[in-house]
């Protein structure tokens, strides 16, 4: 267990790069041990640490807001190859310079991120590069992707309303919230038992939930929330397999996480052995 782990925590970092050329980040005092490990890591240039510290950089969490800095570790990940972070990047370029922000969508969405794919199209689709009929089959292709949920269905069908095709948008809408009502009255019940204290219960509740058909972020999310409350059990070899399952879960849809990256350095903290 400890192999594979150890294994799937230098994956998800992605490979050492050499020290940036430029002033690395500064690690703010009276952080949480976690998150100065993981400013550490940063500076190590590390990908994953990189692309999380950047955003919080960017929104002013854990420290103060500085946008310019926060795009700089942003970018320093995108040229690793990071996929979260190409996302991320064409996200900050977007306004200042669409070509690029394109061209790290395009990347993004090459290496399975849904999301990326899903701007990309939405601004071809705005300039009139998009024919309406592949529109709707790439639209349709999307849809189906296993990182797809309800956000990702309401944008898509937006993409076919303003297209004139209101029918098919109406019907994905329809499709996506049968799909993803039944799963989280699962989720909603799993955690507000937990809530409550009844961790053992919580498990059974979440255990259950996982057997349905997931997209992939909500199994991320599953997962996740397992491997938290076993760990608050005491059982680190079920929280450590759970928290595998959250990170290959990661792999299969890369930008399932929020944009601070925060849950998944929380897992790989985990796995490691520093929560």
């Amino acid at each position: 267990m400890r192999a594979a782990a150890a294994a799937l925590v230098l994956c998800l970092a992605g490979p050492a790069v050499a020290a940036p050329p430029v002033p690395p980040a500064e690690c703010p005092s009276g952080m949480r041990r976690s998150w100065t490990t993981l400013c550490d890591a940063a500076n190590r240039g590390e990908p994953a640490a990189l692309v999380t510290l950047g955003a919080w950089r960017v929104l002013g969490i854990n420290g103060p807001r500085d946008p310019a800095e926060g795009e700089r570790l942003i970018a320093l990940a995108a040229a690793e190859g990071h996929v979260r972070a190409r996302y991320a990047l064409g996200v900050l370029l977007a306004r200042r310079d669409p070509e690029a922000a394109r061209r790290h969508w395009r990347a993004a969405g090459a290496q399975g991120c849904l999301g990326a794919a899903i701007m990309l199209l939405r601004e071809e689709a705005a300039d009139g590069v998009v024919a309406e009929e592949a529109l709707h089959a790439r639209v349709a292709a999307l849809a189906t992707e296993p990182a797809a949920r309800r956000d990702d269905w309401v944008a898509l069908a937006r993409l076919l309303d303003q297209a004139g095709m209101t029918e098919q948008g109406a019907a994905l809408r329809r499709d996506g919230a049968a799909r993803q009502d039944a799963l989280m009255d699962h989720v909603f019940r799993a955690r507000n038992v937990a809530t409550s204290g009844q961790i053992p219960q919580a498990i059974a509740v979440l255990e259950q939930a996982r057997a349905a058909r997931l997209d992939a972020r909500t199994r991320f999310e599953l997962d996740r929330d397992l491997a938290e409350l076993h760990r608050r059990l005491g059982d680190r070899e079920r929280a450590a397999a759970a928290a595998i399952a959250a990170l290959e879960a990661l792999r299969a849809a890369p930008c399932v996480v929020p944009f601070d990256g925060t849950q998944e350095f929380e897992l790989l903290e985990l796995l490691a052995g520093r929560r």
